[in-house]
């Protein structure tokens, strides 16, 4: 079977949707080689991400002039140039083709955030985004989802019926399973002159991830600081509020003077006390699986996919109160016998979303649909 990926996120976004991509093409390579692949993606002033040079098979379309057209309408003659059996979009979106077209087409939805969190867009893009899922879900002869919450969200929202369905979650990257040695984690600690404990927060700095409801409880909280991994718009205000409330030496951005890849982040997971993932709204939540197969804890929001995901891993809260994460917090860091209970519970969790078991119902639905 020859298979093609729109590889955008993978080769360009260093999480998120590219971590889900890189980690699912990543999947797919190594576990099934006897199939032949190609990324497709576009021109971009972007440098492709270091953490991508290694993906399987590269298609590269550099030369278009406007590559968000080319990704829509124009990628179909590549398709059919290449014989692609079948071709997933791997981030909400398929291109316009005809119904003549003999590939078949697989989406991957992630969430709907963009009707569930309307505040966080404009109506513009409000528009754009239901314009593009209503397309999506009339053309795609295959539709995965990445937690039963997604699928619940799409089918109340565009009603999809019979069509092929799958609940697929995102492939946990191997190297978040690794065992680190006293000694490199030592190192680590070191360079990056972290505290001896500290609590973890992984993810963009926007407003549907609820980070300043962190800043907040983290001064109800018992004294251990916070390591902050991420960039976004809210960057600025969060860190205001930091100096403002004298939090200056609990809390460290984290890339403001470190590279943090994949290697590095997932010692910060060894790492770490307990990881918070307070968002308003996921689809998945792709830190809490990273930090339980890294044997640490999760606190996350008792809202969307989050629950979902965390399992048998931690403790889940109301994301409008402050207070309630506070309490969580002093629980867990008070009762080191109740952090081992949810550290080895979560571990055996995550092990559901290893490379191999993900990549095989992947495979199974690209043959359900090709044969």
């Amino acid at each position: 079977m020859i298979i093609g990926f729109d590889a955008k996120r993978a080769f360009y976004n260093p999480r998120g949707l590219g971590s889900y991509s890189r980690s699912l093409i990543r999947g797919l390579c190594g576990h099934h080689r006897d199939h032949q692949y190609y990324s497709y993606y576009g021109a971009s002033k972007k440098a492709i991400l270091s953490d991508a040079r290694d993906l399987c098979t590269i298609n590269q379309i550099s030369k278009h002039s406007i590559p968000a057209y080319w990704r829509s309408f124009q990628i179909v003659n590549d398709i059919k140039r290449d014989g692609v059996d079948l071709y997933h979009g791997l981030s909400n979106e398929l291109p316009y083709t005809s119904s003549a077209v003999k590939t078949k087409f697989v989406v991957t939805i992630h969430d709907l955030i963009f009707k569930k969190f309307e505040k966080g867009y404009s109506s513009i893009d409000r528009m754009i985004y239901h314009t593009k899922m209503k397309h999506v879900v009339k053309r795609a002869d295959g539709i995965i989802c990445v937690s039963n919450h997604t699928k619940n969200d799409l089918q109340e929202a565009y009603k999809i019926g019979n069509r092929l369905t799958r609940i697929v979650s995102p492939i946990c990257d191997d190297i978040f399973f690794k065992e680190r040695a006293i000694e490199e984690l030592e190192l680590l600690k070191n360079q990056l002159m972290l505290p001896k404990d500290f609590l973890l927060y992984v993810g963009a700095l926007v407003e549907n991830k609820n980070v300043s409801c962190l800043l907040k409880a983290l001064k109800l909280a018992d004294e251990i600081p916070l390591i902050i991994v991420g960039h976004g718009p809210m960057e600025r205000q969060l860190k205001k509020f930091v100096t403002g409330h004298k939090l200056q030496n609990r809390v460290i951005f984290a890339n403001d003077h470190h590279i943090i890849g994949r290697r590095e982040l997932s010692m910060l997971y060894h790492l770490a006390a307990i990881t918070i993932v307070p968002s308003f709204y996921e689809g998945f939540g792709l830190p809490v699986i990273e930090s339980l197969a890294s044997k640490t804890p999760v606190i996350c929001a008792d809202t969307s996919a989050l629950p979902e995901t965390l399992g048998p891993g931690g403790i889940a809260f109301d994301p409008k109160s402050f207070e309630a994460l506070a309490e969580a917090i002093n629980s867990l860091l008070s009762d080191e016998e109740l952090c081992q209970k949810y550290a080895n519970a979560g571990h055996m969790h995550s092990q559901n979303f290893q490379s191999k078991g993900q990549s095989e119902a992947l495979m199974s639905i690209y043959s359900e649909l090709v044969n």
